[in-house]
This record gives C-alpha cells, structure tokens and sequence, in this order.
C-alpha cells in the first residue's frame, strides 16, 4: 500500500512539473535554436516510426520505372519540392534554410524509404517538421510520380540532375 501512495505521489509531481513547464514559457521554440540531442532523437524516432507504421499496406503501382512518369516526378520535385529539399547541388533550397528541423536530403533518405512510405509522407505531410500534406493539391498519379523520381535520385548524379533540369523545360 506504501508502494502504491509513492507512485501515486511520483506520478502526481511529474504531472505538475510538466504544466509548470508547459506554462512557463522556458522552452525556446525559436527556429533559430536547435532541438537538443535528447529530443531530436525523440521527434525522428517518433516520426520514423510512425511513418512506417501508416504506410504498411500501401502498395506502389507497378509504372514507377517508366521515364515519362519519372519525368513528370522530375517537373513536379522541381516545381514543389526543391524549395525547401534543394537539389543534389544546392542543399537546401531557399525555404529549406530557414526550417528547424532542416528538411532531409532526399536524394540520401530515399534510399532508406520505401515507395509507400514516400507516398504517404507526400500526402500527408509531418507535423511541426514543415513537411506539407500534398493530398489536397496533387491526384494520386502524381503522387506516384515524384514516388518514382525519387526512387531515382539517389542514383542521379549532380552533373545529370543539371541536365535533367536543362532538357525538362
């Protein structure tokens, strides 16, 4: 029973400790100010696997090796994503330099993610990373689309990425 009104106690003083520094304003939730080691690590690890989780059973259709749906993945990442992604020249882009977190290097991290794991990040977006949901503006193919010109990326040189963007236009 003693147990019991010493956990009770812990549990109370930890709820009140966290209001105190919920409202206390003590927590800099300035850009400019990185997450500590602690809570980056929270936040990534929470978000990976949340990721992971929400996009079991989404399958990719089978035309993601097609040139002309990478191309117009390749028009769409240009156009919507290399703003705050940047290019495998230029990282990040113009928008991407003022986030916290800094938006991942995709031409790195799509290696790591599968096809439905980019296909709901890119509709769904991730809070509080300024990671948009893109489901309200691109239709299901296109979606796909950027899905297959990631897929693409890592393999993609700087020196090609140049001229894909000279021979998109």
């Amino acid at each position: 029973m003693k147990i019991i009104a010493i956990i009770a106690v812990l549990v109370l003083i930890i709820i009140i400790g966290g209001f105190i520094f919920t409202y206390s304003g003590f927590y800099n939730v300035a850009a400019t100010i990185p997450h500590s080691s602690l809570m980056e690590w929270l936040l990534s690890t929470i978000s990976d696997r949340s990721v992971k989780h929400q996009a079991q059973g989404i399958s990719p259709p089978s035309y993601l090796n097609d040139p002309e749906i990478i191309k117009a993945g390749f028009i769409k990442y240009q156009n919507d994503c290399v703003w705050c992604h940047g290019t495998p020249m230029s990282y990040p882009g113009k928008i991407g330099k003022g986030l916290n977190p800094g938006p991942p290097k995709l031409w790195e991290s799509a290696k790591e993610l599968s096809a439905g794991e980019m296909d709901w990040v890119i509709n769904n977006g991730i809070k509080m990373t300024g990671m948009p949901y893109w489901s309200h503006e691109y239709k299901e193919e296109d979606t796909w689309s950027v899905v297959a010109f990631l897929k693409q990326l890592p393999n993609i040189s700087a020196q090609q990425y140049r001229q894909m963007t000279q021979t998109a236009k």
